[in-house]
C-alpha cells in the first residue's frame, strides 16, 4: 500500500510539473494550425476556411500566441540555467539553440508587425522563420516526450 501511494504521489508531482509544458504544447499546435491557415488564406485569397473568416483566424492566432508566450516565459524561466550557458557551451543541443533563436526572431517580427501593420515583407519573414521555428519546436517536443531520440 505504501509503494502504491508513493507511485501515485510521484505521478501527481510529475503531472503538475508537466502541466505547463502540456499547455505550451497545446498552444503551439493552435498557433501552428492557425498560422498555416492564415498563410493559406493570404496566398489563395480564400475568404473562409472551416467556416471562419480571416479576422477570426487572426484572432485565434494572436490569442493562442499570447498564451503560448506566457507559458514560454515560464518555460524559459524554468530552464534559466541552460540559457545562462546558451552562448558559451558547445555541448548544448543545436536544435534547441535554433528553435530559441527562431522563436525570438519571430517574436521580434511580431512586435514589428504590431507597429507597422500590413507590411508584406515582414509577414513573409514572419512566415518563413515561423515555419523554421515550427520544425525545430516539433523536433524538440518529440525528443522531450521521448517519441524520438
Amino acid at each position: 500500500m505504501i509503494i502504491k501511494d508513493e507511485i501515485q504521489t510521484t505521478f501527481s508531482k510529475n503531472r503538475k510539473k508537466r502541466l505547463g509544458t502540456d499547455i505550451l504544447f497545446g498552444t503551439f499546435i493552435m498557433v501552428t494550425i492557425s498560422g498555416f491557415i492564415l498563410l493559406y488564406m493570404k496566398t489563395t485569397s480564400d475568404s473562409i476556411v472551416l467556416m471562419l473568416n480571416l479576422w477570426w483566424w487572426a484572432f485565434i492566432h494572436r490569442m493562442s500566441a499570447l498564451v503560448s508566450l506566457i507559458f514560454t516565459i515560464s518555460h524559459v524561466y524554468k530552464h534559466r540555467k541552460w540559457y545562462k550557458k546558451f552562448f558559451f557551451s558547445k555541448q548544448k543541443s543545436k536544435i534547441t539553440k535554433i528553435l530559441s533563436v527562431s522563436f525570438f526572431i519571430t517574436l521580434l517580427i511580431t512586435i514589428a508587425l504590431a507597429v507597422k501593420r500590413d507590411s508584406v515583407s515582414l509577414e513573409i519573414i514572419h512566415a518563413v522563420i515561423g515555419v523554421i521555428a515550427v520544425i525545430f519546436i516539433t523536433i524538440h517536443a518529440l525528443k522531450r516526450y521521448h517519441i524520438i531520440k
